[in-house]
């Protein structure tokens, strides 16, 4: 009978171990994928493709004239200021149907005295 008693408690300490191993594992992986997101975080295709936000600061003296994806690449065109242009901020943002997923690019122009 004792015999028995000690394998019942030797059992019931291995569940145990594998329901914390399975714990412990499951509590890795999600740190892994919000480690990844955050990660992605600023990423342009990350943005297109799951939200978020991008900045991108313009060389100084470069006004921002259009901006478009294409595929998973953001390309943009500038042309150089004048001397009547003012430095601006363009925030372009995307609504989506739901809600769910909209992305945020902000454009930064930076104006330098020569």
């Amino acid at each position: 009978m004792g015999d028995h008693a000690a394998e019942k408690k030797t059992d019931e300490i291995m569940k145990n171990q594998g329901r914390q191993v399975i714990i412990m594992k499951k509590k890795i992986c999600a740190v892994l994928a919000i480690t990844m997101m955050l990660s992605l975080t600023g990423c342009q295709s990350t943005t297109k493709n799951l939200g978020g936000s991008t900045t991108i600061e313009l060389e100084p003296n470069q006004k921002l004239e259009e901006i478009t994806w294409k595929n998973d690449s953001l390309w943009y065109l500038t042309r150089p200021m004048t001397d009547a242009d003012i430095a601006e901020t363009h925030t372009f943002k995307e609504s989506s149907n739901f809600g769910l997923i909209e992305g945020t690019v902000t454009i930064i122009e930076k104006r330098q005295e020569e």
